[in-house]
C-alpha cells in the first residue's frame, strides 16, 4: 500500500457514494436552459456555466440528462466543435477556446445532483461554521453561472480522519484501515435521513477502486464518456466498507441548524488486506 493508492481509494469512495445516491436514491433533477459567462478564465479558456452544480456525468444513471455537449445558436456541438474545449460537470461549466459574444446563444440540457460530493482536508468546524454557502435551488431563481470558488449546498464533504496498518498474518500481510468522515449539509431532515439510510446500508460492501478515469488533466469531459459501472479497477486490492455509521450533530450544532441547514456525520471504516514492502 502507498500514498498514491490511499488517495485513489478516497477518491474512489467519493465516486462510489455519488453513484449510490444517483442510482438508488435518484438524487438528481433534469433541467434545460441558458449557460452564463462565469467571468473566470483558465489556461486561456472562456467559462460558461449552468446555474447549478454539480451536474451528473455518469452515463450509467438511467433517466439523467448527461451534458455531453451544448447548443450554440440552437445547434448541438460537442467538444472539439465550434471552439468547445471541454465540460467540467463538477463545476457545471463548459469551456471554450474563444469568447461567445451576444446574448442567449448558449443553452444546454443537464441533470443537477441533489447533493454535491467533494473531497476536503478542512476540519468539521471549518466546514460547519467557517464556510459561506449558497443554496443551489435559491441561487437558480436568479440564475447566473456559478463561480468555481462558490460553495453550494446540499453537499457532502469526505475526508480521511486517520489511517492505520495493523499486522494481520505472516509474510507481511497487513490490515490497512482508513477511517473516513462524511460531513453532510442539507436543506431538511428528510434529505439527511434519506442519504444516511443509503450510506449506513453500505456495511460490508466491497469498494471498487478505479485504476484510471476518462477525464483530461483538468478533470473535464472532452468526448470520452464516464460510466461508473465500467471503470477499470484494481483487482488485487479489494477494500471493504467494514462499518458505516450515521452520527447526529451534538446540541452544539444547533447554531448551524438554525441557519436553515441540517447536518449529519457519517463515519466509515474501510479495510484492505495487502502486503507491504
Amino acid at each position: 500500500m502507498n500514498i498514491q493508492y490511499d488517495v485513489r481509494l478516497l477518491s474512489s469512495l467519493a465516486l462510489y457514494l455519488d453513484y449510490k445516491l444517483l442510482k438508488m436514491g435518484e438524487a438528481y433533477s433534469n433541467y434545460s436552459g441558458k449557460l452564463y459567462s462565469v467571468g473566470t478564465k483558465i489556461n486561456g479558456l472562456y467559462a460558461y456555466g449552468a446555474p447549478y452544480k454539480q451536474l451528473v456525468n455518469d452515463t450509467s444513471i438511467t433517466g439523467a440528462n448527461i451534458m455531453s455537449g451544448v447548443y450554440l445558436d440552437g445547434n448541438f456541438i460537442v467538444p472539439g466543435q465550434s471552439g468547445l474545449y471541454g465540460i467540467n460537470h463538477y463545476d457545471g461549466i463548459a469551456y471554450f477556446t474563444g469568447q461567445i459574444t451576444g446574448q442567449n446563444r448558449l443553452t444546454a440540457k443537464y441533470a443537477a445532483k441533489d447533493f454535491s460530493i467533494k473531497l476536503t482536508d478542512q476540519t468539521d468546524y471549518k466546514l460547519l461554521f467557517g464556510t459561506k454557502y449558497l443554496n443551489n435551488q435559491v441561487y437558480a431563481q436568479n440564475p447566473t453561472g456559478i463561480p468555481e470558488d462558490t460553495e453550494i449546498y446540499p453537499i457532502i464533504y469526505i475526508r480521511a480522519t486517520d489511517i492505520e496498518n495493523r499486522p494481520f498474518a505472516l509474510a507481511g500481510l497487513d490490515d490497512n484501515t482508513m477511517n473516513v468522515r462524511c460531513v453532510m449539509i442539507a436543506e431538511d431532515m428528510f434529505s439527511v435521513l434519506g442519504v444516511s439510510n443509503i450510506f449506513k446500508n453500505l456495511n460490508l460492501k466491497q469498494l471498487p477502486v478505479y485504476s484510471s478515469l476518462p477525464f483530461n488533466p483538468m478533470g473535464m469531459y472532452t468526448g470520452v464518456g464516464y460510466n461508473f459501472e465500467q471503470l477499470p479497477q484494481y483487482l488485487t486490492n479489494k477494500p471493504i466498507i467494514w462499518k458505516s455509521k450515521a452520527i447526529n450533530i451534538s446540541p452544539k450544532g444547533d447554531e448551524f441548524n438554525l441557519m436553515n441547514k441540517k447536518t449529519m456525520f457519517i463515519d466509515m471504516e474501510i479495510r484492505t488486506l495487502a502486503t507491504h514492502d
